[in-house]
C-alpha cells in the first residue's frame, strides 16, 4: 500500500484495519485448531475410557459385557483382546462349574457306597456272630 500524500489518520485507520484483520484471522484459526484438537483428543480418550470401564466390570465379576470399539488402531486391538480374554474366562468358569458339579456327584456316590459298605460289613459281622452262636449251641448240645 502506498500512502504518499495521505493524511496520517487514514494511514492509522488502515493500520488498525490490517492489525484487526490479522488478529481476527488468528483468533478464528486458534478456535478452529482448538476444535480439531478437542475432536482428536476425544477420539483417543473415549475408547480408552470405554476399555477402562469394561475392565472394571470384568474385575467386578460381570463377564456378560462386550467391548465394541472399531477405531482400527491399537485401542481397538486391545478391545478385541479384552473380548477374547472375557470369552476364555467364561469358558474356564463354565468348565470349572461342570467339574465341580461332577465332583459333587462322585462324592455323593462315594458316600452312598460307603453307607452300603458299612451296612454290608455290619450284616457280615451279625451273620458271623449268629454263626458262632449256632456253632456254640451245637457244641453244647453234643456235650
Amino acid at each position: 500500500m502506498l500512502f504518499l500524500g495521505q493524511p496520517r489518520s487514514s494511514i492509522e485507520a488502515a493500520e488498525r484495519f490490517v492489525v484487526g484483520s490479522v488478529l481476527l484471522i488468528t483468533l478464528v484459526f486458534l478456535v478452529l485448531l482448538s476444535a480439531c484438537f478437542a475432536i482428536i483428543a476425544r477420539s483417543i480418550v473415549r475408547p480408552i475410557l470405554q476399555s477402562t470401564h469394561f475392565a472394571k466390570q470384568v474385575a467386578a465379576g460381570n463377564l456378560e459385557g462386550k467391548l465394541d470399539i472399531t477405531s482400527g488402531d491399537e485401542v481397538a486391538e486391545l478391545a478385541g483382546a479384552l473380548n477374547i480374554m472375557v470369552g476364555e474366562l467364561r469358558t474356564m468358569i463354565t468348565t470349572a462349574q461342570t467339574k465341580t458339579d461332577e465332583a459333587a456327584k462322585q462324592a455323593e456316590a462315594a458316600r452312598v457306597a460307603m453307607q452300603e459298605a458299612d451296612a454290608a460289613r455290619e450284616a457280615a459281622e451279625n451273620a458271623k456272630r449268629e454263626g458262632m452262636v449256632q456253632a456254640a449251641s451245637r457244641i453244647e448240645s453234643i456235650m
